[in-house]
């Protein structure tokens, strides 16, 4: 079991559901943090978002997914792989998509969970779903979770200052209400100015690359860790399996 960091208590951490990751935390992620996950397409940091996501409806914490780039029907299919159970949290209300994907494509998808927004760029229209989801998971309960999905389409479909300005307002927005939120975005696709940039917005990240065969996680900044190095894993359609710091050490 994770050791929980000095001075926290359960409630405020937020563990992240991939016990290696837990193990470095301390426990988990303190309550109010925005973290950037980075890293090239198709090296398991979706999957790490979604075992948060996952950890948190199993403590019966609701959670906000805000899609430019998939659709809940894509988020459910990949849930599938990790339990049985998803379709159920998500008629209990556990979770709630700001869908601003579907319209955008012209696809006739419509999800009873979702609020739909007309594209990706369309920040007025996140913003006030953003802050009306909010309030009404504020109303029930303090902790909830959040994954955006993804920074890339953002700034792939806008000009960076606006999206800037409007990853500035959802983050201080969810440092306000205490939401542990990761941000997705895809290494390779953005130039340095723009990831230094995001990063300024973030309270650190995780970042992820491969050298060969081999993949890697690093973790700047975010709260005290046990190891800031980069760390080897593998991963599956169940999660990540990270490495112990000692196998790290010792190579």
């Amino acid at each position: 079991m994770p050791t929980i960091g000095i001075g926290k208590g359960l409630d405020e951490i937020a563990a992240t559901g991939t016990p290696g990751l837990d193990d470095l935390f301390y426990g988990g992620i303190d309550r109010g943090k925005q973290v950037l996950a980075l890293g090239p397409p198709f090296i398991g940091k979706e999957l790490m978002v979604n075992r948060f996501l996952l950890e948190g409806f199993r403590n019966r914490e609701r959670a906000i997914v805000l899609l430019t780039d998939c659709s809940p029907s894509n988020i459910r299919a990949e849930m599938g792989y990790l339990t049985d159970d998803f379709e159920r949290y998500e008629k209990e209300g556990l979770v709630r998509y700001i869908d601003a994907y579907s319209l955008s494509i012209h696809s006739e998808e419509r999800d009873p969970n979702a609020v739909l927004v007309e594209s990706p760029t369309d920040y007025t229209g996140l913003n006030r779903a953003l802050e009306d989801i909010s309030k009404e998971f504020k109303r029930e309960k303090e902790a909830w979770r959040m994954a955006v999905r993804s920074i890339s389409a953002l700034l792939m479909l806008s000009d960076p200052v606006s999206t800037f300005r409007f990853l500035q307002q959802l983050t201080g927005r969810s440092k306000r209400y205490k939401v542990v939120a990761f941000y997705l975005m895809d290494k390779g696709m953005h130039n340095e100015v723009e990831i230094e940039t995001i990063n300024h917005l973030m309270d650190g990240a995780l970042e992820f690359m491969t050298d060969g065969k081999k993949l890697f996680l690093s973790i700047d900044g975010i709260k005290d860790v046990k190891w800031r190095g980069w760390i080897g894993y593998q991963y599956t359609k169940g999660g990540l399996v990270v490495d112990t710091i000692e196998r790290c050490d010792s190579k």
